[in-house]
């Protein structure tokens, strides 16, 4: 398990925990991808052709059956035809407008730009989408793609425009400070976060950002953050941007270790699942753990260096022993072949002295 070391009351999660993602977890969608307000588009201004759509239809009918028909059968189906026209008109909206918000909830950071740009160009959203869903859309958008700057401007025209100033929606608050926390202006998201804590209305989401927002500001709170970011883990488990503050907070605490095995489990997860924030929250634990890491590295390549003499010295030890032995056994075994070969050149010696000698002594007789 990961320690804080020296400090008291908190002892990190074990890494396969923060990295196991609950399956309560997918029932939390986050404020990019949570559902958007109703009045959204019953509420918020609408182009000229939606508009035209919607009330000149069904007068357009109307019309046709006060002046042309008689009362019968015909007239009445006319005028209900209006009524009908009128009445589901937002939901014939919301059907055409589906596929476009579905592409936008599964925009990555590398296909939002596209995505945009399909989104500003299509004739459906011109011609009848709300200013506010078309705003909030974007701003979905810049969020993904990381444009903290763009992502709130877009979120705000869309509270502007749906006409809820006095109580935005939490999803749109929600991701307004995500899009704060992007653009490294945490204040402004802590500001906005306190507010819905107010209301009673943070979620794991809201904890995370709330716990991210204490943590980047300018007067670090890092217990106060840490609870806010225990409750986010317990709900999301193991997302990249819970694992990126885990590493922050457990840097702010001063509990270095911990903090450098969190660092490097969100490391891993990050390059699975891109994510701008936990990306920023990242860079900013990996730039204060920096000389805890050097030095951590310095002590394993000593660490190296003397396992290596050490094996170096082994192998040395190992090479005088075997020569040791070669030599002790080696010069008997050389002595003994010497003497063999000695003893039979003698012995064949000998054998042609005595031939000779006994030739030499039957030529003396024969004559």
């Amino acid at each position: 398990s990961l320690r804080s070391s020296g400090v008291v009351g908190h002892e990190f999660a074990p890494v396969r925990d923060l990295a196991s993602v609950p399956p309560s977890a997918t029932a939390v969608p986050e404020p990019a991808r949570a559902p958007l307000p109703e009045k959204l588009l019953l509420r918020a201004k609408r182009p000229f052709a939606g508009l035209a759509m919607r009330f000149y239809g069904p007068f357009a009918l109307i019309g046709m059956a006060m002046i042309f028909l008689p009362r019968g059968p015909v007239f009445w189906v006319f005028l209900g035809a209006a009524v009908l026209w009128f009445a589901l008109f937002p939901a014939v909206v919301q059907a055409l407008l589906g596929p476009i918000e579905r592409k936008v909830l599964a925009a990555t950071p590398k296909t939002a730009p596209g995505v945009l740009d399909s989104l500003r160009s299509s004739s459906r959203v011109q011609l009848l989408a709300p200013f506010a869903w078309t705003a909030a859309q974007e701003g979905r958008l810049h969020l993904v793609r990381g444009d903290g700057r763009a992502a709130a401007k877009a979120l705000s025209e869309a509270v502007r425009l749906a006409g809820a100033g006095l109580e935005p929606p939490t999803a749109i608050v929600s991701a307004i400070a995500q899009a704060h926390l992007i653009a490294e202006a945490p204040e402004q998201a802590r500001e906005l976060l306190v507010a819905l804590a107010k209301r009673q209305a943070l979620g794991p989401w809201e904890e995370l950002h709330l716990g991210i927002a204490l943590l980047l500001g300018g007067k670090v709170r890092a217990d106060e953050a840490r609870k806010h970011v225990e409750v986010a883990r317990q709900a999301l488990g193991g997302y990249p941007r819970v694992l990126a503050a885990e590493a922050l907070a457990g840097q702010r605490e001063g509990a270095q270790e911990g903090a450098m095995e969190v660092l490097k489990a969100a490391e891993v997860a990050l390059a699975e699942a891109p994510d701008p924030l936990a990306e920023l929250v990242l860079e900013r634990a990996r730039r204060l753990l920096r000389p805890a890491i050097k030095a951590q590295e310095k002590r394993s390549r000593k660490l190296e260096a003397r396992a290596g003499k050490d094996k170096a010295k082994g192998l040395v030890k190992d090479e005088g022993a075997a020569k040791g032995k070669e030599a002790a056994k080696g010069p008997g075994k050389d002595e003994a072949k010497e003497t063999g070969t000695k003893g039979l050149v003698r012995g064949e010696e000998k054998e042609q002295a005595q031939g000779t000698g006994g030739k030499g002594q039957a030529g003396r007789q024969g004559p």
